[in-house]
């Protein structure tokens, strides 16, 4: 009778178990939800959106890329991402974040006459391993489309083509993700086994929904937007991993970039990868959002966890 009555007892307790694990979703996830308080302007009716319309939330899938998700909560926690910049780089269908900031804290972009500008980078983290599914690497298999969120990393140079172009290799540079995000805003298979895409956001959420379409907006048309260019200069030291790989950072607008003469532009020194370096430090041109009642009109006001 005992032995049934233990039995009976064991049986129950697995029956719970299981209802339990059901109501999450699955044993064995581990799942960590974001909350990012955005400073979002709304160009067509000229002001900024309420605070309760611009919070996105966003799930950290710790089970699938436990790593990288372990880096980016102590990186939330820090508040590494608290006044960063959404921004696009210019050819790409990805919104950015964490990796630029506005120095000293401000909210406005400042130029001078030089054309230099305020966006500096933010504190520069250590790489980290590739957590996806390719080439006999076990990670997250989360797909590069609208709606989740990836760990931003480059690609190294490999030669040239015969053209004469550079050839960049993806699988080159697959630890090199620090703590730059991007959301995708189209579907990019590409990506895929390659990035290391670790959350989703709550599309469910109606305040998450409509603060992702009023980025979209935001860099759908090119009047809501100012374009600079960034480059680096000095010389590229593979040891110097944490410290840009010893090159100087330098951002500047478009239009200055533009006016000046080739043999300025080559007097500057800009740095362009060789075989075996990062292209991530080659000239690159990005888009932000334009000064809005004197503040930018895209950015991370504070992240936490939920």
């Amino acid at each position: 009778m005992k032995r049934f009555f233990k039995t009976l007892v064991n049986f129950v307790a697995t029956i719970m178990l299981v209802v339990a694990c059901l109501s999450f979703a699955g044993c064995g996830e581990d799942i960590t939800t974001v909350s990012l308080n955005l400073n979002l302007y709304d160009y067509s009716d000229s002001e900024y959106y309420e605070a309760e319309d611009v919070e996105m939330s966003i799930d950290f899938y710790g089970h699938l890329a436990p790593k990288t998700v372990e880096k980016m909560l102590s990186y939330v926690k820090d508040g590494y991402y608290d006044g960063a910049l959404l921004y696009r780089i210019e050819g790409y269908k990805q919104i950015m974040m964490g990796d630029l900031v506005l120095s000293g804290g401000a909210t406005e972009i400042v130029t001078g006459e030089d054309g230099s500008t305020n966006i500096v980078q933010n504190d520069i983290k250590p790489q980290l391993d590739g957590e996806f599914e390719a080439g006999g690497t076990v990670g997250s298999d989360l797909v590069n489309s609208k709606g989740y969120v990836g760990l931003w990393r480059t690609w190294k140079k490999v030669g040239s083509n015969n053209s004469g172009n550079n050839k960049f290799n993806v699988s080159g540079g697959l630890n090199t993700g620090r703590a730059t995000w991007y959301m995708p805003t189209a579907t990019d298979s590409t990506y895929n086994g390659f990035f290391c895409v670790f959350g989703v956001m709550d599309m469910d959420d109606e305040s998450t929904t409509e603060a992702f379409a009023a980025i979209e907006d935001i860099f759908a048309a090119q009047k809501n937007y100012t374009q600079y260019v960034i480059y680096f200069t000095g010389e590229y030291d593979e040891n110097k991993v944490d410290q840009n790989h010893g090159l100087t950072y330098h951002c500047v607008t478009k239009e200055y970039f533009d006016s000046l003469s080739g043999d300025q532009v080559e007097a500057l020194g800009i740095f362009q990868a060789e075989i075996g370096q990062l292209e991530c430090y080659n000239q690159y041109t990005i888009q932000v959002a334009n000064n809005a009642n004197g503040s930018c009109g895209a950015m991370i006001k504070s992240a936490k966890i939920a």
